[in-house]
């Protein structure tokens, strides 16, 4: 369960890409832009807290047509303890 933000904490986190010729890149800032903009307080800062970092790796066989990378890095106190 994620924890209730106070609206004094809510802040722009998302730093967006302006340069709209590099492609994928700009088009996942502005995405990453427009989700936090509707959605206030659900990216965290995370410059100054102990995090929570998990990766998984996928396609690294011959059989493979693509490989994926996922990472996860989080603040630990993002997240509250369920109840």
């Amino acid at each position: 369960m994620l924890c209730d933000l106070q609206a004094s904490n809510i802040v722009n986190v998302w730093n967006p890409i302006s340069d709209d010729q590099i492609g994928y890149l700009y088009t996942l800032s502005e995405a990453l832009r427009v989700y936090e903009s509707n959605n206030p307080g659900i990216l965290h800062v995370m410059d100054q807290s102990p995090m929570w970092v998990a990766s998984d790796y996928s396609g690294q066989h011959k059989e493979a047509s693509h490989e994926t990378y996922t990472f996860l890095e989080t603040p630990i106190g993002t997240f509250c303890a369920p109840g």
